[in-house]
C-alpha cells in the first residue's frame, strides 16, 4: 500500500485529471470501477492499509484478486505518468532532452519491431540529433544498437561496421564520464556535512583532479567538464587558496551558463552561490553579494538552497555595511518555507537577527533572539562560542555591567573544556584573554588595548590560527568592534 500511495501523491493535477477520464472513456464498470474506487480511497486518505482497502472494495482481507488490483493500477499510473507531459516546463533542459530522447527511443524500437522501418528511423534520427546536442552516450549507444541490430545487415558490412565504430566512441565517451562522475562523488559527496583533511584524501582528491583535467582535454566532454571544475573549486578549498578556488568557480559559472548538455537554472544559482562564498572568503564583499543576489534569484521559490543562498547574502550585506539589506534578507528569511526545517536552522537565523539587532544599537531585541536560540548552544566548539561572545558585546554596549564578570568567566571555563579536542580555538582564546583583562581593569578599553595591543592586531590581520571566517559565528567581528570602542 505504501509504494501506491507515494506513487499516487507524486502525481500531478493534469495527471489524476487524465487518469479519471481514462476509466471513464473505458466504461467504470467491471476492473475499472474497482480501480478508480482504490484509486480515489487512497488519493482521499480514507484508507491507510491493504486490509481496510481490501475490506471496502471486496468486503473481506487481502487475497490475490486485490493483489492484481493494485498491480493494474499502478501499471496505469505509471503510463500515465510516462504519456503525459504536464510538468516538462520544470525539467532542466538537458533532464527534459534525456526523457525525450527515451520516449523516442521506445517509440523507435517499436515501430522497428513491426517493420514500419521509414517511420522508425526517422524518430530515431530525432533522438540521435537530441543525444546529440545534449551529450548523451548512453542513449546514443542504444539507438546506433537498434539501427545495427534492424538495419545493419540488410545494408551490409559498411553500414554495420559503421554503427559499431560509433557504439564504440560512444562508449568510451559513456565511460569517461561515469568515470569523472565517480571520483566526483568519492571525493564531494562523504563531505557535504563533515570535510575530511588527511593527508592521504588531500593526495587522493590531487591524483583526482590531474585525471579529470586530463579527461576533460582530451574528450572537451561538457559532463566532464561539470564534475572536473567542482572537484578542483573543492580541491583549493581545501588547501585555503581562495583565489585559485575563485578562478575555478568562475570557470565553473561560464561552463554551465553556456553548455547546453548541462545548463539549468539551479546550476547557474549554484555556481553563483560558490563566487559570493569564495568573495566573501577574499573581502570581496560588493562582488559577493552581486553573486549571491543572482544566487536568491536562480533557485526556485520557497527551497532550501534559496534559503542557504539568502545566509549567503546576508553575510556579504554585513560584511559590506550594507544593514538595509541585510535587515531585507532577514525579513525575508525569517516568512521562508524552509526556515523551520530543522531546529538548527531556524535558531540560525534567530542568531542572525540577535547579531543584526546588536549592530542596530536594539539590545533588549538582540537578547530576545539569542535566548530563542537554544539550539546552538549544543555545538560547543562552534556557534556556542559566538552565542557567549555576542552575550557579553550587549551587555558591555547596553551598560549592564552586574553580569559582564560571570559571561566572561563562563567563556573561559568553556574554553578550558575545549583545549583537549584538538579544535583551533586560538582566536576564540585571545578574545576570552582580552575579555579577562577588560573585567580587570574595570572595564578601561585603553588599558585592555595597552595590554594586548599585539593581540588585536592578530585578531584583526586574521591569518594564520588567528583565521577569521566571514561567514562563521564571530559575526560581530571583535577587532572592530574594540577599535570602535577605542
Amino acid at each position: 500500500m505504501l509504494e501506491l500511495t507515494q506513487l499516487i501523491n507524486a502525481m500531478t493535477f493534469s495527471e489524476i485529471k487524465y487518469l479519471k477520464s481514462f476509466y471513464k472513456v473505458n466504461g467504470i464498470d467491471g476492473e475499472e470501477r474497482k480501480k478508480l474506487f482504490l484509486f480515489n480511497l487512497i488519493k482521499d486518505e480514507e484508507v491507510k492499509s491493504d486490509t481496510q482497502a481490501a475490506k471496502k472494495i471486496y468486503n473481506r482481507l487481502p487475497n490475490s484478486a486485490f493483489s492484481h488490483l493494485k498491480r493494474r493500477l499502478r501499471k496505469d499510473i505509471l503510463g500515465i505518468i510516462l504519456l503525459q507531459d504536464s510538468e516538462k516546463y520544470k525539467l532542466a533542459p538537458y533532464r527534459k532532452a534525456e526523457t525525450d530522447c527515451r520516449r523516442l527511443i521506445i517509440e523507435g524500437d517499436l515501430l522497428l519491431q513491426r517493420g514500419v522501418y521509414r517511420s522508425a528511423i526517422s524518430i530515431l534520427e530525432r533522438a540521435i540529433k537530441l543525444a546529440e546536442e545534449f551529450e548523451l552516450p548512453a542513449e546514443q549507444i542504444i539507438i546506433k544498437d537498434l539501427l545495427r541490430t534492424h538495419l545493419g545487415f540488410t545494408k551490409g558490412f559498411v553500414a554495420y561496421e559503421k554503427y559499431t565504430q560509433s557504439i564504440h566512441q560512444h562508449l568510451s565517451l559513456l565511460n569517461s564520464i561515469l568515470l569523472a562522475k565517480e571520483y566526483f562523488n568519492n571525493i564531494l559527496l562523504p563531505n557535504i556535512f563533515k570535510k575530511n583533511q588527511e593527508e592521504n584524501f588531500i593526495d587522493f582528491t590531487e591524483n583526482a583532479l590531474t585525471k579529470l583535467e586530463e579527461s576533460y582535454k582530451n574528450t572537451q566532454s561538457s559532463n566532464i567538464a561539470y564534475f572536473y571544475y567542482q572537484v578542483a573549486l573543492f580541491y583549493y578549498e581545501m588547501k585555503h587558496d581562495h583565489s585559485k578556488a575563485l578562478e575555478f568557480a568562475e570557470k565553473f559559472l561560464h561552463v554551465v551558463e553556456n553548455e547546453r548538455p548541462i545548463y539549468s537554472t539551479t546550476r547557474v544559482a549554484g555556481a553563483n552561490m560558490q563566487i559570493a562564498s569564495l568573495s566573501l572568503m577574499l573581502g570581496q564583499y560588493l562582488k559577493a553579494i552581486q553573486h549571491a543576489e543572482k544566487a536568491v534569484h536562480g533557485f526556485k521559490k520557497g527551497l532550501l538552497n534559496e534559503l542557504q543562498a539568502l545566509e549567503v547574502m546576508f553575510f556579504a550585506s554585513i560584511r559590506s555595511k550594507h544593514i538595509h539589506v541585510a535587515q531585507q534578507v532577514i525579513d525575508r528569511s525569517m516568512l521562508h518555507p524552509r526556515l523551520n526545517a530543522s531546529d538548527f536552522i531556524r535558531d540560525k537565523w534567530f542568531y542572525y537577527r540577535a547579531n543584526l539587532e546588536f549592530i542596530k544599537g536594539n539590545y533588549n531585541d538582540s537578547n530576545k533572539y539569542l535566548n530563542k536560540c537554544q539550539k546552538l548552544l549544543q555545538d560547543k566548539s562552534g556557534w556556542l562560542f559566538g552565542y557567549k561572545i555576542l552575550e557579553i558585546l550587549v551587555l558591555i554596549d547596553s551598560g549592564d555591567e552586574e553580569l559582564i564578570d560571570f559571561r566572561v568567566e563562563s567563556l573561559r571555563k568553556l574554553i578550558q573544556r575545549q583545549k583537549s579536542k584538538n579544535k583551533n580555538i586560538t582566536r576564540v582564546k585571545s578574545i576570552s584573554r582580552i575579555l579577562s583583562s577588560f573585567v580587570k581593569f574595570t572595564y578601561n578599553f585603553k588599558k585592555t588595548l595597552k595590554k594586548h595591543n599585539v593581540d588585536l592586531e592578530e585578531l584583526k590581520i586574521g591569518s594564520g590560527n588567528f583565521h577569521y571566517d566571514p561567514m562563521g559565528f564571530e559575526i560581530i567581528r571583535f577587532d572592530e568592534w574594540f577599535e570602535n570602542k577605542i
